[in-house]
């Protein structure tokens, strides 16, 4: 019995031995990229940058197998290695070094990578990684040396007399690719100057810049590497009119400028009681329809809009835009009437009647709809020039639609 209990001590033992004899040559065991035929190495130089923010690593190393394309840092096709940095600077390609007889990269007296000749490797092309594969050859190694040039850089001048208010030009040393720019943020607080609004830039030749589209007619390339354009102010506080959602959203005592065209798409647009400024600044609004009706008012001026005190609108043109109102209250007293117009029933509600200037009319229309208790009262819809635009106007006073303005089509049934 004592042998038997001997026998299965020296066999757990020699099982012990075996199980830690494994486990040691599994802890000993090195994975080799060559078993799996990586035979090439790659290595990446960011040549005075750092590989990441987070760590001050200046070289990666890869293996690969030969005869295959290679991953660009920070590339379309790379998660596995970002792109270098360094300050206001940025890549704008990786070259080939040449090694010498111990495999490093050959460089002269000042610390530059040269070739055999002791020209700069960034004489050269750069490395490909969209067509360049490595060599059909076992153990080739290949050393990418970043080239550094200054970011390109974008500068917004505000303007001599905005300097003299504070402001300083604001420069943008972001952009890091070639091609189109995107627009910058013009909304920030360097662009803060009293009782005035950036409305929009001005490049070196005239153009203006407003859009995301305008701006992205701007390029950087290797030939244009800084650009400057002009701030445009307007005196006063404005909101820019881009959309028509933005005019959908104007408040009554705010200040409006349109920057482009904005077509409606036959939605409504409807502005009233307003005592800001609206400068249609040359543009056009197409395509709204507007209605409105006596059944949830009693008011007897009806039109697409209506101002109030200092309120008015000026240098717009409305382009195939109707206003249709259906009038069913009678109107209390015997000289009671209804006042309607496209633009207002009643202009004289502004005290700057005067200003409403240079607004144009293209293909539009006042429908008037009579039913019920309106049918026997009177409609006003304007006379001479400002026939159809506005119901009445100031005593006095005068409205001439901008030259080349067509009639507004009235309609009364």
């Amino acid at each position: 019995m004592r042998l038997i209990k001997h026998k299965w001590k020296i066999i757990l033992c020699l099982l012990f031995v075996l199980i830690a004899t494994c486990a040691l040559a599994a802890c000993t065991y090195v994975y080799n990229p060559a078993d799996d035929g990586f035979t090439v190495t790659v290595i990446y130089d960011a040549n005075g940058g750092r590989f990441g923010s987070s760590d001050g690593t200046s070289q990666r190393e890869f293996k690969y197998k030969p005869a295959v394309s290679i991953i660009e840092p920070g590339g379309k096709q790379s998660s596995q290695i970002s792109a270098p940095v360094l300050t206001s600077k940025h890549v704008s390609g990786w070259y080939s070094a040449v090694l010498d007889e111990n495999g490093n990269p050959l460089k002269n007296s000042d610390g530059e990578f040269v070739d055999e000749e002791g020209v700069s490797i960034f004489e050269g092309e750069a490395w490909n990684f969209d067509e360049d594969k490595l060599p059909e050859e076992d153990n080739y190694k290949l050393y990418l040396v970043a080239r550094w040039v200054m970011n390109f850089k974008l500068t917004v001048d505000v303007g001599q007399e905005a300097r003299d208010a504070g402001l300083k030009n604001v420069e943008y040393t972001s952009y890091t690719e070639a091609g189109p720019l995107s627009r910058p943020y013009l909304e920030a607080r360097d662009y803060q100057w009293a009782d005035h609004t950036l409305y929009s830039c001005i490049t070196e030749d005239g153009r203006e810049l407003i859009s995301s589209e305008d701006w992205a007619t701007l390029e950087f390339s290797d030939e244009v590497t800084n650009i400057t354009v002009t701030v445009r102010w307007l005196e006063g506080e404005w909101n820019i009119v881009q959309t028509a959602d933005n005019l959908r959203n104007i408040k009554a005592a705010e200040n409006y400028i349109l920057a482009n065209d904005i077509n409606m798409n036959g939605a409504a647009l409807n502005i009233t009681n307003y005592r800001g400024i609206f400068d249609g600044n040359g543009f056009t609004i197409s395509n709204f329809k507007n209605t409105g009706t006596t059944l949830t008012s009693s008011s007897t001026e009806w039109g697409a809009f209506s101002f109030y005190m200092g309120g008015y609108m000026k240098n717009v043109t409305f382009k195939d835009c109707s206003y249709s109102v259906t009038l069913t209250r009678a109107i209390p007293g015997e000289d009671g009437y209804y006042a309607v117009g496209f633009l207002a029933g009643n202009g004289g509600k502004s005290t700057n009647f005067a200003e409403f200037k240079n607004i144009g009319f293209t293909n539009c229309s006042v429908n008037i709809t009579k039913m019920g208790y309106a049918v026997e009262e009177t409609i006003v819809t304007g006379a001479d020039s400002y026939f159809g635009i506005f119901g009445t106007i100031p005593s006095g006073q005068s409205f001439v639609p901008a030259e080349g303005s067509q009639p507004i089509t009235v309609s009364i049934s």
